[in-house]
């Protein structure tokens, strides 16, 4: 997956993202409030909302009220509930990771073995969002791009 205008602050259990010149905390604040699938485009849409209070996003000059994460030509997209329902926690990122992409493995091998410190130049990871509910979305595309709303 090339990440076009931003990247995770760390490639395992991250809690925001740094890019077009900002911070963007996703866990403290931010909201995730929807995930779209356009069929035809073959994209997903995750949306994410900040309460107007000072600093949501953990960074003075980032004056955003949301933002989009657009991912493009979609390969596998995965949405699992945790065992126990906490749906009140589903808006809240816990981390997200960059995980490996083998299909056989994004089905079977937990993510905490799909993970590294690590990575090399132009290899090919997914993404793992985990909820603070426990619910998991794994995503593998082309491409990501961060859009401010």
């Amino acid at each position: 997956m090339e990440l076009r205008n931003f990247r995770l602050e760390e490639p395992s259990h991250a809690i925001a993202l740094e890019g077009l010149g900002r911070y963007w905390d996703l866990h403290a604040y931010a909201d995730l409030v929807e995930v779209r699938y356009f069929t035809v485009e073959n994209t997903v849409e995750f949306h994410w909302r900040v309460p107007e209070i000072d600093n949501p996003w953990g960074d003075e000059k980032n004056r955003a009220k949301g933002c989009v994460l657009r991912f493009t030509e979609v390969r596998f997209l995965k949405i699992l509930q945790a065992e126990e329902k906490n749906t009140n926690a589903d808006d809240c990122v816990a981390s997200i990771s960059q995980v490996t992409t083998a299909e056989e493995s994004a089905t079977s091998d937990p993510a905490e073995f799909r993970m590294k410190r690590e990575w090399k130049a132009n290899e090919d990871f997914g993404l793992l969002i985990e909820l603070q509910s426990g619910r998991t979305i794994e995503i593998h595309t082309q491409s990501a791009e961060l859009i401010p709303a």
